[in-house]
């Protein structure tokens, strides 16, 4: 299991995040996106190298998450929805969260059989923070990113 602490920063030109792993003190990866793009596009960065990318489409209903040049993941959210719903699919395999209602900020990744792999909670606070578990083999970067895309779809 790994846990991360994503907080967006707050008076910059594009979106920004800063993430922390398991517990660290500071942060240690850093997401950013452009300026001026019609389109969501984010870059996870350790230090000065690219880790991996986020790119959406316009309405914000399906996200692609790559690394080294290869397709990880893709978020997809209905165009219309009374409850913030995603399908998250990891290497063919399915996952579905609903957030329980229009108030609850709790996303949890669950494959057909109720079994858990993402966990989001979105914390109140002047700056949007998130709390992001992974219950099984997922892919940091996939995790993270997701959590970007959620953020981007519902919260921005």
């Amino acid at each position: 299991m790994s846990s991360f602490e994503i907080t967006q920063r707050i008076m910059t030109v594009a979106s920004e995040y800063e993430v922390k792993v398991d517990g660290e003190k500071d942060f240690s990866l850093v997401v950013k996106g452009t300026f001026l793009s019609s389109t969501p596009s984010l870059t996870l960065n350790e230090g000065d190298k690219t880790v991996a990318t986020l790119n959406g489409n316009m309405m914000k209903t399906k996200f692609v998450i790559a690394s080294g040049g290869e397709e990880k993941a893709v978020v997809n959210f209905p165009a219309v929805s009374l409850r913030k719903t995603m399908t998250l699919t990891v290497n063919g395999k399915g996952y579905h969260a609903t957030s329980g209602g229009i108030s609850t900020e709790v996303f949890q990744c669950a494959d057909n059989e109720g079994k858990i792999v993402l966990e989001l909670r979105k914390e109140v606070g002047w700056r949007d923070r998130f709390k992001v578990e992974t219950k099984e083999a997922l892919p940091r970067e996939v995790a993270i990113l997701t959590a970007v895309a959620i953020h981007s779809r519902y919260y921005e």
